[in-house]
């Protein structure tokens, strides 16, 4: 029988997914909400993780994934 896991285990395996997420967006093409009403359209250039949070670099700034609107592959730009 499974165990479930615990609180720990789910976050450590969720910060997991989205350093490999955070990683594989470099080179794509992103658009991001920085502000109120404002988009940012850049290239990922870098992955990092500050505080134990993934974090991506578009224009030489660092950027949470939850400010991620879309991806297109680079090819496609």
């Amino acid at each position: 029988m499974l165990q479930p896991l615990t609180l720990n285990a789910r976050n450590h395996n969720l910060n997991a997914v989205r350093s490999h997420l955070a990683e594989h967006l470099i080179g794509n093409t992103v658009d991001l909400l920085t502000g109120s009403k404002k988009i940012l359209h850049g290239i990922v250039t870098g992955a990092l993780t500050e505080a134990g949070k993934p974090k991506i670099v578009v224009n030489g700034r660092q950027f949470d994934l939850h400010q991620v609107l879309t991806v297109q592959p680079a090819t496609l730009v």
